[in-house]
């Protein structure tokens, strides 16, 4: 195996993982999942409807890429509102491996009683159990007016709108 090869395989997100979400809006993410987030991460709304927790590393590149925009380009105020805005920083579990969703987080999801977190390579998707099922029957539609809200708030970022 190539050092970068080693690199992805150590650091990568992958798998799924069904868990409680309790009523204080705790949830446990297995050890794998709490080590590749790192001892701080990110957690934000998607444009899928879930949650996404990042890792700094990670969440680093994304602002990176929306601050590369001017400062009064459209793209970037709406990503600054809908993805910024949305995010809870220095997230971090507690001594039992538990996350604690804000509650206007577990709104925005409908997180109510089973999650599921999904790795996504370099970021971990946090679903409702019935969302995630929707969304899974039927690709191509769920969501599809917030995901076009966020696809045109990229398209204004890079300038092709």
């Amino acid at each position: 195996m190539t050092a970068d090869a080693a690199q992805i395989f150590m650091s990568q997100l992958a798998g799924r993982d069904e868990a409680a979400i309790d009523e204080k809006g705790r949830v446990m993410l297995r050890q794998k999942f709490r080590d590749r987030l790192g001892t701080y991460f990110v957690l934000a709304q998607s444009e899928m409807g879930c949650l996404v927790a990042y890792p700094v590393e990670t969440w680093a590149e994304e602002v990176k890429a929306i601050r590369g925009a001017p400062v009064h380009n459209a793209g970037r105020k709406l990503l600054n509102r809908m993805l910024v805005g949305s995010a809870e920083t220095e997230m971090r579990f507690d001594p039992q491996g538990r996350i604690l969703i804000p509650k206007q987080m577990r709104e925005f999801a409908n997180l109510q009683s089973r999650v599921v977190a999904v790795g996504c390579d370099d970021r971990l998707e946090i679903w409702a159990k019935e969302e995630l099922a929707k969304c899974e029957a039927d690709p191509l539609n769920y969501g599809a007016e917030r995901r076009e809200i966020w696809g045109h708030a990229y398209r204004l970022l890079e300038g092709s709108v």
